[in-house]
């Protein structure tokens, strides 16, 4: 199976509070920091697990914005 990646553009500094959101879902998406100083990243998940990726990034909406 192949994941999915969302690119996303946030707050630099709440590129630590996203991780360890994620992590407390146990590790649902990988978070990979593509630009610390932009705040861009990646999100890769399983397909499956979509709906919840998006679910909380809705919680963030404010302070993410997909690129």
């Amino acid at each position: 199976m192949r994941s999915k990646i969302i690119r996303a553009k946030i707050s630099p500094e709440k590129i630590a509070f996203l991780k360890f959101v994620l992590d407390g879902y146990n590790h649902l998406a990988l978070l990979t920091v593509k630009d610390p100083k932009k705040g861009i990243v990646e999100l890769s998940f399983f397909p499956t697990e979509k709906e919840e990726v998006l679910n909380i990034l809705q919680d963030f909406a404010k302070k993410i914005e997909e690129i």
